[in-house]
């Protein structure tokens, strides 16, 4: 690929999902396109570009490219200090606010493999604090790649996805289906829904709203400092008031936006909205 063609087919990822290219992803990005071209029985990237841009079959096709270059699978209770923040935290505080309605919602965004919303539903039975048969629990997941959403939905996991998990949760919350693969429990499955979703269309993450926390962690790096600003002001409006969201451990939202309170919990830093008396009371 010639360097005019790498932007051109960049650019056009960039602007349709807001995933950049760093230079140094340059040779894996080729080598990517490259399958795709040959899987069209194209001649070019430059080709592969007009095909993506007027063909009436480009949708699809856009879909096939942003799986081969989105895949990156997970594993259970990852970033274990988020997860001792739920469990010794957060649920507490979010008990308490939704009492009333006994209602919990949760967003999973760029879910992967769904092992993130997956350990969360485990983690909530684990709680003991919110009762199936009391409580409405929502648990969303979501991601841009189709292949990783339809594994998710199957909720079938290999070993490597188990590597911190403790042998007495996999026993209790699944069951190997055959040597090395274990299927996720029915009771968990059902407290999760999976769809797919382009973080970088606002007409879709306007389908999400007052949600009590939206994860999305280790995603932004992915975008420039403009598509990580709407992505994450587009979170803020899917939140219910005072809700949180939560981003990677090595990630920060300095110098992209200001709408969050930041609020330090446990051994993490969650972004909160604001309640609504304090928005209307700043907006006069």
């Amino acid at each position: 690929m010639t360097e005019d063609e790498i932007k051109l087919l960049s650019d056009y990822v960039r602007d349709y999902c807001g995933l950049l290219i760093h230079d140094s992803q340059e040779l894996l990005f080729q080598k990517r396109v490259k399958k795709r071209v040959d899987a069209n029985k194209l001649v070019s990237a430059k080709e592969y570009y007009h095909f993506l841009r007027f063909d009436s079959k480009w949708a699809e096709e856009m879909r096939e490219l942003v799986n081969i270059l989105t895949v990156n699978e997970t594993y259970f209770f990852r970033e274990s200090p988020h997860m001792e923040m739920f469990s010794n935290l957060l649920f507490r505080i979010l008990k308490t606010r939704n009492t009333d309605k006994k209602i919990l919602r949760i967003w999973s965004a760029a879910c992967s493999n769904g092992a993130e919303p997956y350990s969360l539903a485990i983690l909530i039975v684990e709680s003991g604090m919110f009762p199936l048969n009391d409580w409405k629990i929502e648990i969303v997941g979501t991601d841009i790649n189709t292949e990783m959403v339809r594994a998710a939905r199957k909720g079938v996991f290999t070993a490597s996805a188990f590597r911190i998990t403790p042998a007495q949760l996999r026993d209790k919350y699944f069951k190997e289906i055959e040597k090395g693969c274990w299927e996720v429990d029915d009771k968990i499955k059902r407290m999760v829904s999976f769809s797919q979703m382009n973080l970088h269309s606002a007409s879709q993450m306007r389908l999400v709203r007052d949600m009590d926390v939206i994860l999305c962690r280790n995603v932004l790096i992915y975008f420039d400092d403009t598509g990580k600003k709407e992505v994450v002001e587009r979170f803020y409006d899917s939140l219910a008031p005072e809700g949180y969201l939560v981003i990677g451990q090595s990630e920060s939202l300095f110098r992209i936006t200001n709408v969050y309170n930041i609020v330090p919990m446990g051994n993490a830093i969650l972004y909160q909205r604001e309640h609504e008396s304090q928005t209307a009371s700043a907006s006069r």
